[in-house]
């Protein structure tokens, strides 16, 4: 019988006395996986599982994979040390030990002569106590013979080692009253000590499913002891169960091989292995019942005899169980939380749970709070494990058949990283300890600095608290058992996050000092871009009055739910701040002035004072009524009135021209003196502005007409004619009988007034605007599409635009432009007459093109092309390059991989003999291509060594 384990068999069925028990054995990775089957082959069914399939991990953009160690034999497990070392449990009882990516020479510990690895049994977990810095306790959980007879009973033990250096030793059995078993599989072997410093160990069903369900027996349970192996009596269960039952913890499960603990929030994962269906991702929960054999995956609530259970976190169908559905497989396999204190992995990942499924190599990442999975990467071959380094950050995995290699049952590590550009955060102010008295009110700050948008998430020990997402932490009424809270803040733009020093809560006896804040200037709330005044003292029991200097400020804005530094780091009894007129347009805002006081023992008391703006009304109207006014851009009939914080920058606006009734107007003046387009402050009282109009006499004899380079204005022969501009002065005072006057340069259509000095008054001139052009229409070309319109009179430049994304490019003296663009796009040409711009909509004519069809992948090189000469003793072997492919595996041909090479396209073999036959693979397209290699020339002719007598 072969001596590895399957820790992630399914659905496998007891022979019965009198049938025949078809069995079959396929080794994968050192794995035997046993599967009793009526006529199938073992063969078909990986196949159509695509087991295997892969041969080189495929990370994500910006991510690579590379190779830690490997030629490991039989690995069943990574543990991540608290220093960064990665220890690789065997199946038989070795525990190699990975040190800054170098494996060294000496196992942490090697207890092969103890460990029965049968099937699933084994050297099965390890974990390092809570105090591992200081003690150097680790906790290992294997299999052994019971008698020493090689007579089936197997049981596990969990024991206790000291680690010194790089090594351990010591053995202390902690507890061995695991059950007896004739059976090889779904022993379980998952262990983690928890936050409160018990053990807590995961059972399996023994391939009995009954017994998850029944706690007169541990199989399908979790088990939670204290460190000496005693059963601490507030389990959940402790009192109406007896014996090592009392150990129970939670139950219901079929194969929970693998377990991992957030090292933040302490939660513990279980991964469970399922049966014909479901694979489940649990979180231990004190008492929970996960179902099997009750139920597989989540419960159906309509099912009576599965009300009460607890559904997984996270759960995903075998193959053609639930078709569509993105993630599918047959083995959920161990994981870990990204959680570390040196991040290197963008800011989606941070805080995600790392999973993956052994059949098919994907790996996921699960959100601990939600539950959604997200794929990340895939191409494992037979991956079981994955960890965290704190150190580098880097997501380390063991694959039991690392890089496809054929060598069963050799495996290895390796590990993903992180190599893009990771947009920071800087955090330029954290948040301090707070010592104060129960009853009183603690504040935390933290200021930040990141491109993009800032959000924040406080953490009280740890754990995210509901609702503080911004920059400050108000805690009110504090009590004693608020005594030494550790609070910190994550900071995110989305990108990057990063989180904030630990700040600690200190409740005192000492009582806390007593603050006071006088807001001065704002007596109706606050005027942007005008200053008020603050000012504030501080008394203490013990102190008296508290230095004026010792008080810290500091300012904010409020909107809605975030908020905009006004100022901070002051200390003293006074100050002012002056709210920006430009910095928030909303209504809905206020200014937070903060007072923390310290007193000599220092406990700090922080209290604050809103001050509210002061909010006005202003209508816009026009004079005739009914014409329209702008406000931000967006035209409005008048009257139209709106809200704003007195003092803040608005822009307001009223069209030069328009008409009405029949009427056309043009723009006069505004009865506030600004421009007719133009920005300007909130007034401090509520007022209506008035945009006054000229109407455009009927029969009008002055004209305008815009040309490319200039205006002209036309008039009726009166005399004393002067032309008059109501924007700049006058313009010029032709002679008598002139009719007309062109205005040199760019030029302005409207706005323009005839004054007749004879008498009569002021003429409007008219400008007579053309029609909106037509004619543009858009064909697909090659390379983009071509755009083509009319030409516009007097006009010779455009602007190519999309009417989504804006500004293409600017064509002068041209009516087409060939563009890299998509046909489904909408696009305009932008032209100006007389300063007025107008825009001419685009046709797309035609069908856009079909796709080109792909290039016909490259013909796989001639045998020839890869050759093998003798060198140094070994082989060269060169092979010719590949386009569009620089990662290459050196194979022996039939024999499995002998390296992974990158960037190159020779490779020194010493170990090579002239006599092998080589080959190359890669792939590229999706397709794996094998080139033979041909040795080149002759084998080397060995030398003789000749002895003569002398």
């Amino acid at each position: 019988m072969l001596s590895n384990p399957n820790r992630w068999d399914h659905g496998q069925k007891q022979g019965r006395k009198g049938s025949v028990d078809m069995r079959a054995v396929v080794r994968r990775g050192g794995a035997r996986r046993a599967v009793v089957l009526a006529g199938l082959s073992i063969l078909a069914l990986v196949g159509t599982m695509g087991m295997g399939a892969a041969w080189a991990a495929n990370p994500p953009p910006e991510f690579v994979d590379a190779v830690v160690a490997d030629e490991i034999f039989a690995p069943i497990q990574i543990e991540m040390a608290p220093d960064g070392r990665l220890i690789v449990l065997t199946d038989s009882g070795r525990a190699h030990v990975i040190k800054n990516d170098q494996r060294l020479a000496t196992d942490l510990f090697d207890i092969r002569s103890q460990v029965d690895d049968v099937a699933d049994r084994g050297l099965l977990s390890m974990a390092f106590d809570n105090n591992f810095a200081v003690n150097g306790y680790i906790y290992v959980l294997y299999t052994y013979d019971t008698n020493g007879v090689d007579d089936g009973i197997g049981r596990n033990r969990l024991s206790r080692f000291t680690v010194t250096g790089d090594t351990a030793g010591s053995e202390v059995v902690v507890f061995d009253q695991f059950p007896d078993a004739d059976v090889a599989l779904h022993y379980g072997g998952g262990l983690e000590m928890g936050p409160d410093g018990k053990l807590y160990v995961t059972v399996g069903d023994y391939l009995i499913g009954p017994n998850a369900q029944d706690n007169t027996n541990i199989k399908g349970t979790v088990l939670r002891l204290n460190t000496d192996g005693t059963i601490p009596p507030d389990n959940p269960f402790y009192d109406d169960l007896q014996g090592v039952n009392r150990a129970i913890f939670a139950n219901g499960l079929r194969n929970p091989w693998q377990t991992a603990k957030n090292p933040v929030t302490g939660e513990i994962f279980i991964s469970d292995v399922g049966s014909d269906s479901w694979e489940e991702l649990n979180v231990l929960q004190a008492g929970a019942n996960y179902g099997w054999r009750l139920a597989e995956g989540p419960a159906d609530p309509g099912d009576p005899a599965q009300q009460g259970l607890t559904d997984p976190l996270w759960a995903f169908p075998h193959f053609g169980v639930a078709p569509g559905t993105p993630i599918q497989g047959c083995a959920i396999v161990g994981g870990d939380f990204y959680e570390t204190p040196n991040p290197t992995f963008p800011a989606q990942y941070r805080g995600k749970y790392f999973s993956a499924d052994y059949c098919t190599g994907q790996v996921v990442t699960v959100d601990p709070t939600t539950g959604v999975a997200t794929n990340f990467m895939d191409g494992f071959t037979e991956i079981v494990d994955m960890a965290v380094s704190p150190v580098n950050g880097d997501l380390y995995y063991l694959d039991r058949r690392l890089n496809d290699d054929q060598t069963f049952p050799k495996g290895g590590v390796g590990k993903i990283s992180y190599v893009g550009q990771i947009n920071e955060i800087s955090i330029t102010t954290q948040p301090n300890d707070v010592s104060i008295a129960v009853g009183g009110t603690a504040s935390f700050f933290v200021g930040a600095s990141a491109p993009g948008d800032v959000t924040y998430q406080w953490r009280r020990n740890g754990i995210p608290i509901p609702g503080e997402v911004g920059p400050r932490l108000t805690i009110e009424n504090v009590v004693a058992g608020n005594d030494g809270d550790q609070l910190a803040v994550e900071v995110s733009n989305g990108i990057d996050s990063l989180l904030s020093d630990v700040a600690t809560l200190n409740i005192t006896n000492n009582t806390v000092p007593v603050p006071v804040i006088t807001i001065t200037g704002v007596p109706d709330g606050y005027i942007a871009g005008s200053a008020f005044s603050f000012s504030g003292t501080a008394t203490d029991n013990e102190d008296g009055t508290i230095a004026a200097s010792t008080l810290q400020w500091e300012v904010r804005l409020n909107h809605d739910e975030h908020d905009h530094g006004l100022l901070s780091g002051i200390t003293g009894g006074n100050g002012s701040i002056t709210v920006p007129p430009s910095i928030e347009t909303s209504t809905n805002v206020w200014v937070t002035v903060y007072l923390t006081a310290t007193d000599s023992d220092g406990t700090s008391t922080t209290v604050t004072a809103r001050i509210d703006p002061l909010i006005t009304t202003v209508t816009l109207e026009t004079a005739p009524g009914g014409l329209d006014v702008s406000f931000e851009g967006q035209d409005h009939p008048a009257p139209y009135s709106f809200d704003s914080v007195a003092g803040v920058l608005r822009e307001v606006s009223a069209p030069a021209t328009q008409s009405n009734g029949g009427t056309s107007y043009n723009f006069a003046s505004w009865s506030d003196g600004f421009g007719r387009d133009e920005i300007r402050p909130t007034a401090t009282v509520d007022e209506t502005i008035t945009a006054t109009y000229t109407p455009i006499a009927p029969g009008n004899v002055c004209t305008v007409t815009a040309l490319v380079d200039a205006v002209r204005i036309d008039w009726q022969d009166k005399p004393g004619t002067e032309v008059l501009r109501n924007a700049g002065g006058w313009v010029a005072t032709p002679a008598a009988g002139t009719l007309s006057y062109t205005a040199p340069g760019a030029g302005v259509a409207d706005g323009w007034l005839i004054r007749r000095t004879g008498g009569g008054g002021d003429e409007i001139c008219t400008f007579d605007e053309p029609p909106p052009p037509e004619g543009c229409v858009v064909t697909a070309a090659p390379g983009g599409v071509l755009i083509d319109w009319d030409p516009v009179p007097g006009e010779n430049r455009y602007q190519v635009r999309d009417t989504a994304s804006g500004w293409i490019a600017t064509v002068v003296n041209a009516t087409q432009y060939l563009h890299n663009g998509d046909f489904t796009r909408t696009y305009e040409i932008k032209h100006k007459i007389g300063g007025v711009s107008y825009f001419i909509p685009c046709t797309n004519d035609g069908d856009p093109p079909d796709p080109p069809d792909p290039p016909d992948p490259p013909d796989p090189p001639e045998p020839g092309e890869c050759t093998v000469v003798a060198h140094n003793g070994g082989v060269r072997i060169s092979w010719p390059d590949i386009p569009g492919e620089d990662t290459y595996q050196v194979r022996l041909a039939g024999g499995g991989w002998i390296a992974t090479v990158s960037n190159t396209t020779t490779y020194d073999y010493a170990a090579g003999n002239f006599g092998q036959t080589f080959e190359i693979r890669y792939r590229l397209g999706g397709t794996v291509t094998t080139i033979p290699c041909t040795n080149d020339g002759e084998p080397p002719v060995p030398e003789v060594c000749m002895v003569t007598d002398i």
